[in-house]
C-alpha cells in the first residue's frame, strides 16, 4: 500500500545506498601516439522511490575502455639521393640522371670500378665496372710443351671460367711441365 514503509524500514530513514560508478578506463597512447577510448562513468544507483524504503543501491559502472591500438610501422627505405641510390659517388646511367652508374642499386658496380671480384653482381653478372663485358684479374694461360717453353705464371692450359677455382703456376723444368703454385678463384670485374 502507498505510504507504507516495507518490513525493517524505519520511519525517516532514506532509500537504499546508491551504487557507485565504475571508474572510466583510460588507454595508454600507443606508440603510434593514438590513446585509447575512455570508458564512461557509470550512474550514481537510484534508491527506491521515496515511501517504499530503499532498494538496493544501483549497479556500478561498466569497466574502463581498453589501451590505445599499436602505432604503424616504419616506411620502407628509400632513395637517400636521387640518382646516386647506393651511395657510391656515381650517378645513375637512367636517362634522368645521365651518370655511369650501371647498377645503382649496388655501391660495387660503377664505371670506373677497379676491384675485381670472385661472385657475380645482383643483376651485372661479372661487370662490376660497366664495360658491358667481363675482364679478369689474371689473363694469362700457359700452355707447357718443350719446342716453346713459356716463361711467368699463369692458368694451367686456358683460361678458366670466372668465379671457379683453377691451378695457377709456371712451366719449368727440363721437360717444361706446369708446376702448380696455388688453387686461385679467379675474380672478374
Amino acid at each position: 500500500m502507498i505510504g507504507e514503509l516495507p518490513d525493517g524500514v524505519e520511519p525517516g530513514s532514506s532509500g537504499g545506498n546508491s551504487g557507485s560508478g565504475g571508474s572510466a578506463g583510460v588507454g595508454a597512447a600507443g606508440s603510434g601516439n593514438s590513446a585509447g577510448i575512455s570508458g564512461s562513468s557509470g550512474a550514481s544507483g537510484a534508491g527506491a522511490s521515496g515511501g517504499t524504503g530503499g532498494a538496493s543501491g544501483g549497479t556500478g559502472g561498466a569497466s574502463g575502455g581498453t589501451g590505445g591500438a599499436s602505432g604503424g610501422t616504419g616506411g620502407t627505405g628509400g632513395c637517400p639521393k636521387p640518382c646516386d641510390c647506393d651511395n657510391d659517388g656515381v650517378e645513375s646511367d637512367s636517362t634522368a640522371c645521365g651518370g655511369k652508374d650501371c647498377d645503382d642499386d649496388d655501391p660495387e658496380v660503377f664505371t670506373g670500378q677497379t676491384k675485381f671480384f670472385t661472385k657475380p653482381s645482383k643483376t651485372q653478372d661479372f661487370d662490376y665496372n660497366c664495360s658491358k663485358m667481363t675482364e679478369h684479374e689474371r689473363t694469362a694461360a700457359l700452355k707447357c710443351v718443350i719446342a716453346a717453353c713459356p716463361s711467368g705464371q699463369g692458368w694451367n692450359g686456358s683460361l678458366p671460367v670466372r668465379g671457379t677455382t683453377a691451378e695457377w703456376g709456371d712451366c719449368s723444368g727440363p721437360l717444361c711441365t706446369f708446376k702448380k703454385l696455388d688453387n686461385v678463384t679467379v675474380a672478374c670485374h
